[in-house]
């Protein structure tokens, strides 16, 4: 599988390389100034360290660190601590461990998100659903004839919720997943980061599930199947998919239990 992935994004990976040579707009390897409202600053990128700042959608900006180091086995080790740039509040840390191409632990020590009122719009449907495109099981289907909404992770069971007579937090949980999962949606767009994100997928199997996937770690492991360029040049897409990635995963085992 790995060998097929390697093989169609051979030729990408050249067309990806000419355009890191001319940076995209929203990626810069400096510590000036974006311009711009949405983006993905890269202050610091070496091999044993990477500090970034991703700006979401809201404004809002998170300023990641990433510490790398390599192991006496040749195994990796990554953690992760992200801030909310405004307070230098503490929102995650945790810990990957990398094993060739793929995650074999991960320690958890907090994560959060940025609080962000849910903006409430009226349903243009009685039946809304939404999937990530990409080969990972992330979807969900409300139906408000019945009241019902059904979040669905990988190969686990579904959770069921009632979106009218649940209590606050389950529905509130649920809204963060569906947002998130219409969030991963809308970076998929591009054929060249649906691939990247599906090379991940295929490198890191049923070990991404349940995991923060943070972007060196996505980087790290891309990068040994085909190479940095293509992960880089793409870094604000494939950053801000994994970010919602992990506000679907912590979202989904928020929710009770079918």
């Amino acid at each position: 599988m790995k060998k097929i992935f390697s093989m169609i994004l051979s030729f990408i990976l050249v067309i990806s390389t000419l355009s890191f040579a001319v940076a995209p707009n929203n990626v810069k390897a400096s510590t000036s100034s974006l311009g711009t409202p949405d983006g993905i600053e890269i202050l610091i990128d070496t091999d044993e360290r990477s500090e970034y700042i991703l700006t979401l959608p809201t404004g809002d900006k998170i300023h990641f660190i990433e510490l790398i180091t390599l192991i006496d086995n040749g195994n990796t080790e990554i953690h992760t601590q992200a801030y909310d740039l405004s307070t230098n509040k503490l929102l995650q840390d945790y810990t990957t461990l990398i094993e060739n191409d793929t995650i074999i632990d991960q320690t958890i020590e907090h994560f959060d998100s940025i609080q962000t009122d849910n903006v409430k719009v009226a349903p243009f449907s009685n039946i809304i659903s939404n999937r990530s495109l990409a080969p990972v099981g992330i979807s969900y289907i409300t139906n408000y004839d019945v009241n019902t909404g059904n979040a669905y992770y990988a190969f686990l069971d579904s959770r069921k919720v009632n979106v009218v007579y649940d209590n606050s937090t389950t529905r509130a949980n649920y809204a963060k997943f569906t947002q998130a999962v219409d969030s991963m949606r809308g970076h998929e767009n591009g054929t060249l980061i649906a691939l990247l994100i599906e090379v991940f997928s295929a490198a890191t199997g049923t070990a991404m599930i349940g995991k923060l996937i943070s972007w060196k770690t996505a980087e790290t492991i891309v990068k040994k199947i085909i190479g940095p360029a293509a992960a880089i040049a793409n870094a604000y897409d494939f950053s801000m998919w994994f970010y919602y990635y992990n506000e679907v995963g912590t979202a989904y085992y928020d929710l009770p239990k079918s």
